[in-house]
């Protein structure tokens, strides 16, 4: 993130888009910006359950995140097929629900910090 819209502690760090999940992570690099800094459960480099990605989980509810970029005006905009794949409980339960093969365009969201909605 090459922006300081998000306060300094996520400056120059790497955000993670997860498909499956509709998560966005947070990761630390190391100084040269060649590796992440892992910490605690993930030290090991894996994720083994849900809770070991509470620490480093930036956002959620993004549905299937398919592109992350950063705008020329500081913030985050995430493209998502919302509502989609996996997302999907039984037949019947819920209309709005866009399995991955229709033809869905997408949702596009822009991340805006809280002291920014003021």
């Amino acid at each position: 993130m090459n922006t300081d819209k998000y306060g300094k502690q996520f400056e120059n760090d790497m955000l993670v888009g997860d498909f499956h999940n509709g998560n966005i992570y947070h990761f630390d690099l190391n100084k040269d910006r060649r590796e992440l800094v892992l910490k605690g459960s993930l030290a090991d480099k894996i994720a083994n359950d849900s809770k070991e990605l509470q620490d480093i989980t930036f956002g959620q509810g993004f549905g299937g995140i398919t592109d992350m970029q950063m705008s020329p005006d500081g913030y985050l905009y995430i493209l998502s097929v919302y509502e989609g794949g996996n997302n999907c409980p039984k037949e019947g339960q819920q209309k709005d629900c866009i399995p991955y093969a229709s033809g869905i365009e997408g949702t596009i969201f822009k991340l805006v910090p809280n002291s920014d909605l003021s």
